[in-house]
């Protein structure tokens, strides 16, 4: 009887937890390119105010080519004379620019999740000569890049806006 009340505790304790989430982590997040919504086989995720997207299903549509290192447990992105490395747990990620290397920390480490590579969008974007927003209403993270037409987005967000 005992163990029962127990397991009636135990779930009732992790019922309540899954209902404390963050409406932005219990709501689905998209991305959107030059106005076309992704499809992604991984959804954005914001973890501790950064959000988070899969590297490939960004950097296709933007024309750079990913490298993945397995065994490093590490990422690298080219576009033209820019490439851009970072290792999946830490903070600071290495980018190239013609023969300027740049050390840049992250506000969140890469992660693997559903085995994706998922880093910090506006870090991202940004090397690449993208801008980004957050669409906070729609809970869209808006990518522009260089070569869109230009049109009125939606004001940056707050924190969640990287």
């Amino acid at each position: 009887m005992k163990r029962n009340w127990r397991k009636s505790l135990a779930s009732m304790a992790l019922a309540a937890s899954l209902l404390m989430l963050p409406v932005s982590q219990a709501a689905a997040l998209s991305l959107s390119i030059d106005g076309n919504v992704q499809k992604l086989d991984v959804d954005p995720v914001m973890v501790n105010n950064t959000v988070l997207v899969p590297m490939k299903g960004t950097l296709d549509p933007l024309g750079a080519k990913l490298q993945w290192n397995g065994s490093t447990q590490t990422v690298t992105a080219v576009k033209g004379d820019t490439v851009v490395t970072l290792k999946i747990g830490e903070s600071v990620a290495t980018v190239k620019k013609g023969s300027d290397v740049t050390r840049i920390t992250l506000d969140q480490p890469g992660a693997l999740i559903n085995n994706r590579v998922m880093v910090p969008v506006r870090f991202l974007v940004d090397q690449f000569g993208a801008a980004v927003t957050w669409d906070k209403a729609n809970q869209t993270v808006v990518v522009t890049t260089a070569d869109a037409p230009q049109t009125t987005q939606g004001a940056k967000g707050d924190k969640g806006d990287k």
